[in-house]
């Protein structure tokens, strides 16, 4: 059958497919046509193509238009290597190679990358068919061997220093890495299921299922516990979550914030406790251990070290109508 690919710059081709190909497989081909790297593929109602379907289920007909979405080449790093998924699904990396500077060995499945993370030592792919590849130190995730048949239609990886956890679409969470520091969930599995958001700090992971229940595993002093009381005030309600180095901030719907993990990353919310509660917030941003919260009103609140933007004090006069924040951070990923 024929379709007609096009880019949102007006260049378009009309490529033969095989009736039963997979849409990740039309995709493979207008890449190769078009010269160009393919994030997603639409159907011209604006219905987002899933890699796995077949043409006809997703509901592709004879001559039918297919619009093209191109991909950003974009750079991540460990702590001594860098790697470079390029527009067109490869992936080049360089520097050291027991940090993931070296991923000759895996070079032969790393075609089609739709995304990279990376923990301290070590890289994790997500390919366009929603499998998961992995390089580097094996003891900062770089082996996911031992949870490779789990990891299949992955929506997205999140990273602690030394560990991974992919969220998959049917909202189940798989992890491999440090067991003290995310790799090992089993202490909470049985609630990892529906989880619709998923964050990391430097040794811990928290995440969010589609009813607000907040879920939390790793090493207790970088927010891999919450206790009691906090898992209570959020009862079920949260909304977003951010992370410093070795705390976690939750909003919710409410626009109340509740923190939890080291005092001295801004798990403890301090001062900023009256202000909070008195505001509305609208979104958070985090250092390496300092959070700031924008305001409804555009205000800033912050909270945390004072030497990673913990205290703006200094320019407090200057905080009004506000509409976006943002922070830097230099993350201690290990040794």
């Amino acid at each position: 059958m024929k379709l007609e690919v096009m880019l949102m710059s007006g260049q378009s081709m009309a490529l033969d497919v095989k009736e039963d190909a997979l849409v990740r497989d039309l995709k493979h081909q207008a890449q190769q046509e078009l010269r160009q790297g393919i994030s997603h593929l639409v159907r011209a109602d604006g219905e987002l193509l899933c890699s796995t379907s077949t043409l006809a289920e997703a509901g592709l007909e004879e001559h039918a238009p297919v619009m093209a979405t191109l991909s950003r080449a974009k750079l991540v790093s460990s702590r001594r290597s860098v790697a470079f998924a390029q527009g067109d699904g490869r992936v080049v990396t360089w520097g050291a190679f027991h940090s993931g500077g070296d991923s000759e060995y895996v070079q032969e499945e790393l075609q089609n990358v739709r995304e990279i993370v990376a923990s301290g030592d070590a890289f994790a792919a997500i390919l366009d068919d929603g499998r998961v590849t992995t390089w580097g130190k094996p003891e900062a995730g770089g082996d996911c061997s031992a949870v490779q048949s789990e990891l299949f239609e992955v929506e997205s990886i999140a990273a602690t220093s030394t560990a991974f956890a992919a969220r998959r679409a049917d909202g189940h969470v798989v992890c491999w890495g440090d067991a003290e520091e995310g790799g090992d969930s089993q202490r909470v599995q049985a609630q990892l299921y529906d989880i619709q958001l998923l964050s990391a700090s430097a040794k811990a992971f928290a995440a969010v299922r589609g009813d607000g229940q907040l879920i939390t595993w790793g090493h207790p002093s970088s927010g891999g516990w919450a206790p009691p009381t906090v898992v209570k005030t959020l009862h079920g309600q949260v909304k977003e979550i951010a992370a410093s180095e070795n705390a976690f901030v939750a909003i919710c719907p409410s626009g109340r914030v509740v923190a939890w993990g080291d005092p001295d990353s801004g798990g403890d919310l301090g001062g900023a406790a009256t202000q909070l509660a008195a505001a509305r917030v609208r979104a958070i941003t985090a250092t390496d251990h300092a959070f700031a919260a924008l305001l409804m009103d555009g205000g800033v609140v912050a909270w945390g070290h004072s030497y990673s933007g913990g205290d703006c004090k200094s320019v407090q006069k200057k905080l009004y109508n506000i509409s976006q924040i943002s922070a830097s951070m230099m993350l201690s990923l290990g040794d």
